[in-house]
C-alpha cells in the first residue's frame, strides 16, 4: 500500500478529517489509564456511555522505549484498535520529557543517567524533577522517541485515519522556580537575546510591566525544544499537533486555577501573553491549547482562537455541561474534551451524553463555510440571568421557571445560533425573552419547532413537535426545560425536553 498524507489536517480556521471539516466531541482519559489493555477496556465503558466522538488518551514515555531504542507498542495497538472498533477519533497524548511541569513520565534509563541527561535546577541550586530543556542530549532522546511512535502510527494507521492529532508534552514550564538556573541556562541567559526580540540586548531588558523576563526567555527555550521533539515527529507522520497549557490564574477558590507567578504555574509554558513567542519559536505546532479548570472557557479560550486561527480545550471540568456550549461558542472552536472521563458517575455521563448529542445536531451549522453568528450563556446563582443581542433581536434569557418556590434552581445553558432560516436553540433549563433591539417592543414567536436527529444514531433534524400555546408561552417565549420539569400546581409544562428548537420571531409595527 502506497501511504499518502494523514486523513487530518488544520486549514482555514477548522480541524479537516477525511475532506470534512470535524468537530471534536471528546474526553480525556486519566493519567494511567491507557497504561494496560484492561485499562482501556475498563475505561471504554465511559467512553462509550458520554457519547463522544473523539478520545485523548496518553502515550507514555516510559513504556513506549522502557529500553533504549526498543519500543514496545502493543498498548498503542490496542488504544487504537480500541478507538477504531468503537467507532471514534483519537488524540494521542505524549507524555514525554515533561508532564504537568515535571518529568516522571520519562524512562528509568533517563531518570537514573542524570549526567547524561541533566535535570533544571533553582536558584539555590537544588535539583527540580525536571529535565533542564538546555541540554541538547535530552530532547534528542524525546525526538527519537517521538519520531518511531509517528512512524509506527503512519504503519497502523494511515489507511483509517483513527488518530486525528497528538498533543506533544503536556503542560510544559519549570515548577519551583521562575527559570532553570543550571550551568548550561546560566550559559543561555548572558547570551544575546534572539531576533524576536528585537532591541533587546539582554534577556533583562525584554521585560516590562506585565511580562517577566525569565518566563520569556523560558518560553523561547521550550517552544524551540518541543519544537525540535514535533519536527522529528512530523518528518515522520505530519498529523496535526498541539501543545497545551497549564494557565496561570488569580482565581484563588480552585486550587486547579493556577497562580499568579511564574513558578507557581510552569514558568514557560503557553500561557496567553507567552503566545507570540511561542508562536515564533516553535512552527511546528500547528496551535496552542489552554487546559481550563477555573473561570469561563469561552473567556479564557478566546486568547488561543485569536492566536493560532482555531479553539481547542483539551482538558476541562467534566461536570459544568454549560460551559461545552460556552466552548462551542467560538466561530473558530474545532471543540473540547472533559478530563478524566472513566471516573465519572453515571449522573455526569447521562448530562454530557445529552449535549453532545445536543451538539452533534449543530455540527453542520457550526462548522459551516459560512459560521453563523451564535451565543452561548451559562446562568448559575452568581449569574442568574443574561442579555444579548443575535440575528437582529435582542434577548433576556432566564433559568427554566421555579413555580414552587423550591429553590436549587440547575443551571441553565444553551447555544443561540442565527442563520438566513432564523434561530436554532441548544440547551437545557433557560428561558428566551425576544425583544426589539432597542429593548423597547416585545418579540412574538412565529413559528417553533422542537427538532430532534432523524435515527437514534443520528442524522438531520426533523421535527417532533410544533410548540405553540402553554409550550411558547402564548408566543411570548422560547423555553427548553430541564429534565423533570415541575408544573404549575396541578398542570404539567411539556415545552421542549429534547434540548433543540428552531424558531422565528415576529413584532408589531
Amino acid at each position: 500500500m502506497t501511504v499518502g498524507a494523514p486523513r487530518s489536517a488544520v486549514a482555514d480556521g477548522k480541524l479537516i478529517v477525511d475532506g470534512a471539516a470535524f468537530f471534536v466531541l471528546g474526553v480525556e482519559l486519566h493519567n494511567s489509564s491507557s497504561s494496560t489493555t484492561k485499562a482501556i477496556d475498563d475505561a471504554w465503558i465511559s467512553v462509550e456511555k458520554s457519547g463522544a466522538n473523539t478520545v485523548l488518551a496518553p502515550v507514555s514515555w516510559a513504556q513506549w522505549e522502557p529500553v533504549e531504542g526498543a519500543v514496545e507498542p502493543a498498548v498503542v495497538d490496542h488504544l487504537i484498535a480500541r478507538a477504531r472498533a468503537g467507532g471514534q477519533r483519537l488524540v494521542l497524548l505524549w507524555f514525554g520529557s515533561w508532564k504537568n511541569g515535571v518529568s516522571s513520565y520519562c524512562p528509568t534509563w533517563v531518570k537514573t543517567d542524570q549526567q547524561r541527561f541533566p535535570l533544571a535546577q533553582d536558584s539555590a541550586g537544588k535539583v527540580l524533577p525536571a529535565l533542564s530543556v538546555f541540554v541538547r542530549e535530552n530532547a534528542d532522546a524525546d525526538a527519537e522517541a517521538f519520531a518511531a511512535l509517528m512512524a509506527h502510527v503512519r504503519s497502523v494507521d494511515a489507511e483509517h485515519g483513527t488518530v486525528i492529532m497528538v498533543q506533544v508534552e503536556n503542560e510544559v514550564g519549570v515548577l519551583g522556580a521562575s527559570r532553570d538556573y543550571g550551568p548550561l541556562s546560566e550559559q543561555a541567559w548572558l547570551a544575546p537575546p534572539p531576533e524576536y526580540f528585537r532591541g533587546s540586548e539582554s534577556w533583562s531588558q525584554v521585560a516590562d510591566e506585565t511580562v517577566r523576563a525569565e518566563e520569556c526567555f523560558m518560553a523561547w527555550h521550550y517552544a524551540r525544544y518541543v519544537d525540535h521533539v514535533a519536527a522529528a515527529g512530523k518528518r515522520a507522520w505530519p498529523v496535526p499537533m498541539f501543545v497545551n497549557a497549564w494557565l496561570d490564574s488569580d482565581i484563588d477558590a480552585n486550587p486547579m486555577a493556577g497562580g499568579t507567578m511564574p513558578g507557581e504555574y510552569p514558568s514557560g509554558g503557553p500561557v496567553p501573553r507567552m503566545l507570540g513567542i511561542w508562536t515564533a519559536a516553535a512552527p511546528h505546532m500547528d496551535f496552542a491549547t489552554p487546559d481550563i479548570y477555573a473561570g469561563d472557557v469561552a473567556d479564557r479560550a478566546r486568547p488561543y482562537a485569536e492566536a493560532g486561527g482555531v479553539q481547542f480545550i483539551p482538558e476541562m471540568r467534566r461536570d459544568r455541561p454549560g460551559q461545552l456550549f460556552r466552548a462551542a461558542s467560538h466561530p473558530g472552536s474545532i471543540g473540547m474534551a472533559p478530563f478524566g472521563i472513566d471516573s465519572a458517575p453515571d449522573h455526569e455521563l447521562d448530562a454530557l451524553r445529552r449535549s453532545y448529542a445536543q451538539l452533534e445536531a449543530l455540527v453542520p451549522r457550526l462548522t459551516a463555510s459560512e459560521r453563523p453568528d451564535r451565543v452561548a450563556f451559562h446562568l448559575d446563582d452568581d449569574h442568574p440571568m443574561q442579555t444579548f443581542d443575535l440575528g437582529g433581536w435582542r434577548f433576556d434569557v432566564e433559568r427554566d421557571f421555579d413555580p414552587q418556590g423550591e429553590g436549587n434552581l440547575p443551571d441553565g445553558y444553551g447555544l443561540l445560533i442565527a442563520d438566513s432560516a432564523g434561530f436554532v436553540l441548544a440547551g437545557s433549563s433557560v428561558v428566551l425573552h425576544p425583544w426589539t433591539e432597542d429593548h423597547r417592543n416585545p418579540g412574538w414567536v412565529l413559528e417553533c419547532r422542537e427538532l430532534a436527529p432523524a435515527t437514534a444514531d443520528g442524522g438531520d433534524l426533523v421535527d417532533v413537535r410544533i410548540l405553540n400555546g402553554d409550550e411558547t408561552g402564548g408566543g411570548r417565549l422560547i423555553r427548553i426545560t430541564r429534565e423533570n420539569p415541575p408544573g404549575f400546581g396541578p398542570v404539567p409544562i411539556s415545552a421542549s425536553t429534547a434540548g433543540i428548537l428552531a424558531f422565528t420571531l415576529y413584532a408589531a409595527d
